[in-house]
């Protein structure tokens, strides 16, 4: 008798519930993950993709042809379908993962195509953002029901193409940045609960790239007062996500698949560079007023990031030693006085370039004793690019900008020569 069957003659005798069936399931196959279950889920989401664009493409052919209520009755036929899918997948208690996930991204399409498909024929003028506010909230039901990961992610997305849209509309007297926000926090329970079951799962990793590129996305097209303050706004927020990814729930994830680390890592470093130019930003930061940044748009967000980000900060880091902090979680402590000290002073661009090298050092220095190669690089790289834009940044001769270049590749290869010397004899 297989696990499934056991777990069914135990909750049909009353001894477990269903949900303790299910979290039992979920423990054994995040144990030993099946290669075949995940390829037969990505295809069965794709099928139905497919099915559904197909059937749309069959009834558009001929959409003119029809009277309106056949139109009416073709435009609900795949928002039926999809429910009966999912009706026996969930009242089956049907625990196949491509029938759950694959009928439910075949629903998420079918009521976006009939929404869009009923205004159409009986001549409903409404707009893009106002589609996507109501496919968002007719889909919402869809994951907490089928408990179906890959409807949180379309939802994601589809409340991230809904917030883009805000400066253009209101909605019940309410800008779409804060809808925008109302929404995201009604898919946060889900995301908790299967972190805590589904740590594990890939679709796990893929709900955390969705959520981090969201909010990052939301942030960017957000209205801006000041637009050098968005810096300080991101590196907060960059600060945020990456105590986030030091969390015991995504800390044996993959570097790759730690969304968090990866983003904010990848973010904070570019703006780094970015600052690292005096004449970029600084000049411009110098000349304002450091009193109208209380009556910012950003202010307001650049606090409540500043507060979450110390909170999580004391919170993962209370049993830890200086040392085993690390420099990095250091830097977004130390950035925003370094920032701001740029209204009254250039010193700021000499320690966003002393922020750089230190980093690049101190990964070169863990790369080397814990032999890791790619670290080493990482840190290499950091201060190579730092060197070439202080070089380009300079009036120097293009022969000694050469000779620093050739010296820079010579150091890379005899970094790498002796780590890989270094590994061998530990072999």
């Amino acid at each position: 008798m297989s696990l499934i069957d056991e777990l069914k003659e135990l909750q049909t005798a009353g001894i477990i519930t269903s949900e303790t069936a299910e979290n039992i399931e979920a423990y054994y196959q995040n144990r030993n993950p099946s290669k075949t279950n995940r390829v037969l889920t990505a295809f069965g989401i794709l099928g139905a993709l497919l099915v559904g664009s197909g059937i749309i493409l069959i009834i558009a052919h001929n959409w003119d042809q029809l009277s309106r209520g056949t139109q009416t009755t073709l435009a609900f036929i795949p928002l039926i379908l999809g429910q009966l899918i999912c009706g026996y997948s969930l009242f089956t208690n049907n625990r196949n993962t491509v029938l759950k996930e694959g009928g439910t991204t075949f629903l998420v399409f079918a009521i976006g195509s009939c929404i869009a498909l009923v205004s159409q024929i009986y001549h409903h003028h409404g707009n893009l953002t106002s589609f996507l506010f109501t496919w968002a909230l007719l889909s919402l039901p869809l994951i907490y029901v089928m408990r179906s990961s890959i409807a949180a992610i379309l939802f994601i997305i589809g409340i991230t193409a809904f917030g883009v849209q805000y400066r253009h509309w209101e909605y019940l007297g309410i800008s779409n940045h804060y809808w925008y926000w109302i929404l995201f926090t009604t898919v946060v329970p889900y995301y908790i609960y299967q972190l805590k079951i589904y740590r594990n799962n890939n679709y796990i990793s893929f709900l955390n790239w969705s959520i981090c590129i969201s909010v990052v996305v939301i942030l960017m097209i957000d209205t801006h007062d000041i637009n050098e303050l968005m810096f300080v706004t991101f590196f907060t927020l960059f600060g945020l996500m990456y105590q986030i990814g030091e969390m015991k729930y995504f800390k044996p994830y993959s570097i790759i698949s730690n969304a968090y680390h990866v983003i904010s890592v990848i973010g904070s470093i570019i703006i780094l560079f970015i600052l690292s130019f005096d004449d970029i930003i600084w000049n411009d930061l110098r000349g304002d007023n450091i009193i109208t940044i209380y009556s910012a748009k950003e202010f307001i967000p650049i606090i409540l990031l500043t507060a979450l980000t110390l909170v999580v900060f004391v919170y993962q880091n209370r049993k830890k030693s200086f040392s085993d902090i690390g420099v990095f979680p250091l830097l977004f402590i130390l950035f925003i006085p370094t920032f701001f000290l740029g209204y009254y002073s250039a010193i700021s661009t000499l320690l966003i370039n002393l922020f750089i090298f230190v980093l690049g050092v101190y990964h070169i220095i863990k790369g080397g004793q814990t032999v890791r190669l790619w670290e080493i690089n990482y840190g290499l790289l950091m201060i190579a690019v730092l060197i070439y834009c202080r070089f380009f940044d300079t009036d120097i001769s293009f022969v000694y900008k050469g000779i620093i270049f050739v010296l820079g590749g010579l150091g890379f290869f005899l970094t790498n020569y002796f780590i890989l010397k270094k590994k061998q004899t530990h072999e």
